[in-house]
Formats: structure tokens, C-alpha cells, sequence
């Protein structure tokens, strides 16, 4: 059985705009039973997550910095690393929900 842990916010005022918003408003990990079960592999599979997002943050500075790339790019990516960390608190209070 395969869970989904998911952290979101709104940014828009429709539904529609906030889908379309979504690669950066949304925060999500898909993990099984068994690693829900495990707190260590639960940590874990978080700080892959996070790393990514974390990752993104300093390319999109990199990008901006550089070629002048727009500071909404690393506004995007900031509030991504920001629901990674808000999935995780999240998580470690409620538990894993099913889906």
C-alpha cells in the first residue's frame, strides 16, 4: 500500500490559478508501507526530498545571479524548500495519511 504525503498552500484566488501554480506550491512524496513504518527511513527518504528542493533553491540564485534570471524563479523555490520542511512537521505530529 502506498501512501502520499503531501503539503500545499495557496497563492492565487481561483482553484484554476492555483493549479497552474502547482509545480511550485506543492510539496509531495510517495512512500510505501514499510518505510512509513520506519522513522529512520522515513528521515530519510524526507532529506532526499529536501536536498532536491534545496538544490533547486541554489540553482535558481545561481540562475538569477548569473544570467539575470527572474527573482521569481527563487521565490518559487524557496517556498518549495519551505513545504518540504512543513510536509515533514506534518508528518512527524499526524502520521502518514492513506490516499
Amino acid at each position: 500500500m502506498s501512501r502520499k504525503i503531501q503539503a500545499q498552500h495557496a497563492t492565487k484566488d481561483t482553484p484554476a490559478a492555483d493549479k497552474a501554480a502547482a509545480p511550485n506550491h506543492h510539496a509531495v512524496l510517495d512512500i510505501d508501507q514499510k518505510t512509513a513504518a520506519n522513522p529512520s527511513d522515513l528521515l530519510l527518504a524526507f532529506c532526499r526530498v529536501y536536498d532536491r528542493a534545496e538544490r533547486d533553491l541554489r540553482d535558481a540564485w545561481d540562475r538569477h545571479n548569473s544570467q539575470g534570471a527572474h527573482i521569481q524563479q527563487v521565490w518559487n523555490a524557496q517556498d518549495h524548500v519551505k513545504l518540504v520542511l512543513q510536509a515533514y512537521e506534518c508528518l512527524s505530529t499526524k502520521g502518514p495519511q492513506p490516499v
